[in-house]
């Protein structure tokens, strides 16, 4: 499950290391998501935290993390899953065609 704006907030504002400044503007994202006035972070405040929750060293949750380079699978990880994604048997081509009754 992917960690909510609040959750990643409040994760970084309980860390010491965090600067002034950047502690400043965390404290008014939360305070805006908890009244309400905007709901969620922009798609840009949502990349800037949680770039700070992994630079603070926080447990990323459900991240891709072979995506971002963190994790690398072995060549015997990528077999392992080549094979199991061709032993699905062939992809269709098309969706099923719609029932007349």
């Amino acid at each position: 499950m992917v960690k909510s704006d609040l959750v990643l907030l409040g994760e970084c504002l309980d860390e010491a290391a965090l600067d002034d400044e950047t502690r400043e503007a965390f404290t008014r994202m939360q305070a805006d998501i908890g009244l309400a006035r905007r709901g969620l972070l922009t798609p840009r405040q949502r990349e800037w935290v949680e770039g700070v929750h992994s630079r603070l060293g926080l447990d990323p949750g459900t991240a891709n993390l072979v995506t971002t380079g963190v994790v690398k699978p072995t060549d015997a990880e990528r077999r392992s899953l080549r094979a199991m994604v061709e032993s699905l048997g062939p992809k269709p081509l098309k969706p099923p065609g719609r029932r007349t009754a």
